[in-house]
């Protein structure tokens, strides 16, 4: 089957570029690192096509936050509070003592979670922008090429027959 790869790379990567505005439009972007680690691939084989759009997997408690840990502990604090300082560090989050900040918070979220929705983070930075219209638009710019290499097949097949 022959697809369409510049229409589907196209896609995918006017994706990419929404979902960095979504990211840095929140107001959650710190490192940056999540933004450069998007990435589009296009997998093709027999009969199938799979396209997407790879990223660091931390988006997720970005998106819908997270549970408490399932034990936790001071020691699970401990393990988290380096990702947290070094958040708070990159977003310029100003406090008397930074480290005990840090601390604080990464006890809180070992035992409390993360809700999301919340008066820092509204949320959607994936969802706003993978929607159901996106999906379909995936589905045309694939289907499209499917659709034509299928239809040349038919062809083929009915010519072949009358020869």
């Amino acid at each position: 089957m022959k697809i369409n790869k510049p229409n589907i790379e196209a896609h995918l990567n006017g994706t990419i570029e929404e979902l960095r505005r979504s990211y840095e439009s929140k107001g959650i972007k710190a490192s940056g690192r999540w933004g450069e680690s998007l990435e589009s691939y296009i997998e093709e084989s027999e009969g199938s096509v799979k396209v997407g759009i790879k990223a660091l997997d931390y988006i997720q408690y970005s998106e819908y936050g997270r549970g408490p840990n399932k034990a936790p502990s001071v020691d699970a604090a401990k393990k988290l509070y380096p990702i947290i300082l070094e958040w708070a560090s990159v977003k310029g989050i100003s406090v008397t003592n930074l480290k005990a900040f840090a601390f604080r918070t990464a006890l809180k979220i070992v035992y409390d979670g993360i809700k999301v929705p919340n008066k820092h983070n509204v949320g959607g930075v994936v969802g706003d922008v993978l929607t159901e219209d996106w999906a379909r638009g995936v589905v045309e710019v694939v289907g499209s090429g499917y659709l034509e290499s299928f239809n040349s097949e038919i062809l083929r097949n009915i010519k072949r027959s009358w020869q």
